[in-house]
């Protein structure tokens, strides 16, 4: 079995990411000598990810007004906005909102017209 210490080092020289767009490319262009040369450490790195990319343990909320806030040393500042999700969804309930209220608002506009037209 590889160190833990030695396998880092090897994803750091070529991400997991790179392995499986090479696999991708062999397989299209129909390279399998190549293909089977990496499809079997392509399934080992990803059966042991967490070697690689460890889990996150626990998550410490740094609120600040600045958009660059200061992390403390120790610390890592996440690059992926975790609140993404939620907000994907809220601005789906503000769309749904909006062509509720539109609705809305042409059949008021049509009963408006309807009392303004005299009577034929």
């Amino acid at each position: 079995m590889i160190k833990e210490r030695d396998w880092k080092f090897a994803s750091y020289n070529v991400p997991i990411e790179v392995h499986v767009e090479l696999l991708k490319l062999c397989f299209e262009c129909r390279m399998w000598p190549e293909f089977d040369l990496l499809l079997d450490p392509a399934l080992i790195r990803l059966k042991f990810r967490r070697y690689e990319v460890p889990y996150l343990a626990t998550v410490d909320v740094l609120m600040s007004a600045n958009r660059q806030a200061n992390i403390p040393n120790g610390f890592e500042k996440i690059p992926k906005d975790l609140n993404a999700a939620n907000l994907k969804i809220e601005l789906k309930k503000l769309r749904q909102q909006a062509k509720l209220a539109g609705v809305s608002d042409k059949q008021e506009d049509k009963k408006k017209e309807e009392k303004k037209a005299p009577p034929a």
